[in-house]
């Protein structure tokens, strides 16, 4: 096994650390950890966005000024202002970050910022003739916004089930669902919703489209594409090999973890159609990968039972590590999440969660555990956790994971 001993770690984004090295510096886009998860209200455009949008780089990425959030003295400090980032780094901020060296840098900015949406004919013109009519699910904010409009929802996974859902409350019936395939949530039909197949044409002249099955709707006031996005890397840019070709993935990259020229940079929570904590907590060589995953947009997937096994390899990989005097866990340091038949059922159950968690509509919001929704606690049989390095398969008898929470956030690129 090959040992790096870091010292001084760089880290690109507010993440979790430890103990373990003498100096960490952290790398953070806004005034405040949490990322993509710092709702931003009133904050619906920003330069990034064109339609299409093909490019990973993004048009511009520079930041926006707004008023401060902090409190001073009881109130909030509004003469201040601060940046609201789309990317980690950028022109103005080159004279306030040290210029020093580190044993090792990690990623951690995510990807969800450069969204994408696919070049569809007709579209440019269509979006030209009737600008902000087309719009991305990075700049949904709330159902309302489309009471009484025809709108067209394109994507059918986490994203894209959520808000059609939530739209379609507000917006003219049947709201109009456009994917390429069934969804993985096994979502129930709905009067709310005709499901449609991809969109095949933008026809500017009646402001409609026209679907691959030949179906014409005209007179659109809306179309949301919950489409994904784009690996984006723009402040890594002078790195060779590059990691960024079409945005599709980062390439070179072991375990989706590290970058396979130079080891000491890696990036944390690559793949897709995961319960991305637990991956983030835990994180096949890339020709392996691409074999069985393609070269594209499919690389960093990891459908179940795929991402519980790749978090049980990667605990197993880290529990294989020569102790350390002075960590914690007599000199193991942070111990991994491993896990075994609980974790197991419960992801697999997880779509069927989810679909239940949404049918109960604005219900839901009161609800705290899986029984309430019928989902119940097996009353045989005992706890059981597997090896770090057992390959755990789904389990029909096991019982209930309380952490298994309908609420639990599941990232996607559709």
């Amino acid at each position: 096994m090959i040992s790096l001993r870091a010292r001084t770690i760089a880290i690109i984004g507010a993440g979790p650390s430890e103990k373990a090295f003498d100096k960490i510096v952290l790398f953070e886009q806004r005034s405040r950890s949490g990322g993509i998860w710092n709702y931003t209200k009133d904050q619906r455009e920003e330069d990034l966005f064109t339609v299409p949008q093909t490019d990973p780089r993004g048009k511009n990425q520079d930041p926006a000024w707004v008023p401060s959030q902090k409190v001073k003295d009881g109130e909030k400090d509004t003469g201040r202002k601060e940046p609201s980032f789309l990317s980690p780094i950028y022109d103005r901020l080159e004279t306030s970050i040290p210029r020093e060296i580190y044993d090792a840098v990690i990623v951690a900015n995510g990807h969800f910022i450069v969204p994408y949406i696919p070049d569809i004919p007709g579209i440019c013109a269509w979006n030209a003739q009737y600008p902000g009519l087309i719009s991305h699910a990075e700049y949904y904010r709330a159902p309302e916004d489309f009471t009484g409009k025809k709108v067209v929802v394109v994507g059918n996974s986490a994203s894209g089930t959520d808000i059609s859902s939530q739209i379609a409350q507000y917006s003219q019936r049947p709201l109009l669902w456009s994917s390429k395939l069934p969804s993985m949530f096994n979502v129930s039909t709905s009067p709310l919703k005709h499901s449609l197949p991809p969109i095949a044409k933008f026809l500017p002249e009646t402001r409609g489209v026209v679907f691959e099955d030949g179906t014409v709707e005209n007179d659109i006031d809306a179309v949301v594409f919950a489409t994904g996005y784009f690996y984006s890397l723009p402040f890594r840019e002078n790195v060779r090999p590059k990691l960024i070709s079409d945005g599709a993935r980062v390439q070179h990259t072991y375990q989706h973890l590290f970058y396979t020229p130079r080891p000491t940079l890696s990036f944390l929570a690559l793949p897709q159609r995961v319960i991305p904590f637990p991956i983030a907590e835990a994180q096949s060589a890339e020709q392996d990968i691409i074999e069985g995953m393609g070269d594209g947009r499919n690389f960093h997937l990891l459908p179940f039972p795929k991402d519980g096994n790749y978090i049980n390899e990667l605990s197993h990989w880290a529990l294989s590590a020569e102790v350390k005097e002075g960590l914690e866990n007599e000199g193991k340091g942070k111990v991994p999440p491993v896990w075994g038949k609980w974790e197991f059922w419960c992801r697999e159950k997880f779509p069927e969660i989810r679909a239940a968690f949404g049918a109960l509509g604005e219900k839901r919001y009161g609800v705290r555990t899986l029984e309430e929704m019928g989902f119940r606690k097996r009353t045989t049989g005992k706890t059981h956790r597997s090896s770090p390095n057992t390959r755990a398969s789904p389990h029909p008898e096991a019982p209930f994971l309380p952490r298994c929470h309908p609420t639990s956030q599941y990232l996607d690129t559709n």
